[in-house]
C-alpha cells in the first residue's frame, strides 16, 4: 500500500492532481449599512417608535457571524437606546446601546463593554437566512444615524 498526498497541488511532478478543496476563494465577508432615522420614518411613513425593528443586513443561510459592531454618527439625544440583534433575538449582538456621538462597540474580544454584553457571545451560525435588526429601545429616533457592520464566514457544509 502507497500513501499519496493530494492536498497541494505538485509543481515539479507530472501528471499534476488540481487542488479540489477550495470551496469558496474568500468565505470572509464583511457587511456594512447605515440606520438614518428621518429615513427610516419617511420609509415607514411615521415616527420611528419604542419596539420598531429594522431590518439592515442579510445574512445568508450557513453563515457564521464573527463580529456585529456599529458607530453612531449623528446623536439623537441622551434618552434614544436600540438592541442590535437578528429575527430571534433583539439584543443578541448589542444590548441597550446609548447613541452619543462617537459610541462604538463590537462583540470582537477586544470590545466587550458593560452595555453591550451580547446574547451571542464570540458569535453565531446561521443555518436559515436572516437578517442583522436595530430595534429601538427607548427615546426617539428622529435624528439619529448609525453605521452598521457584520463580518461574517460563508459555510459550506460537506455533503455526506
Amino acid at each position: 500500500m502507497s500513501t499519496y498526498t493530494l492536498t497541494k497541488t505538485p509543481t515539479t511532478v507530472a501528471p499534476f492532481y488540481s487542488h479540489g478543496h477550495m470551496v469558496n476563494d474568500n468565505p470572509v465577508k464583511t457587511v456594512s449599512a447605515v440606520f438614518d432615522g428621518a429615513k427610516a420614518a419617511l420609509f415607514k411613513g411615521s415616527a420611528v417608535a419604542t419596539a420598531d425593528v429594522f431590518e439592515l443586513l442579510p445574512i445568508p443561510a450557513g453563515s457564521f457571524v464573527l463580529t456585529v459592531s456599529h458607530q453612531v454618527t449623528t446623536a439623537e439625544g441622551g434618552t434614544c437606546t436600540f438592541d442590535i440583534g437578528d429575527g430571534a433575538t433583539a439584543a443578541g449582538y448589542v444590548v441597550a446601546a446609548t447613541n452619543g456621538n462617537g459610541n462604538s462597540t463590537s462583540t470582537n474580544s477586544n470590545s466587550f463593554n458593560g452595555t453591550t454584553t451580547p446574547t451571542f457571545g464570540v458569535g453565531k451560525y446561521y443555518s436559515a437566512a436572516d437578517t442583522i435588526d436595530l430595534t429601538l429601545v427607548s427615546g426617539t429616533a428622529a435624528a439619529v444615524i448609525v453605521k452598521i457592520s457584520a463580518t461574517y464566514i460563508a459555510v459550506s457544509p460537506l455533503a455526506a
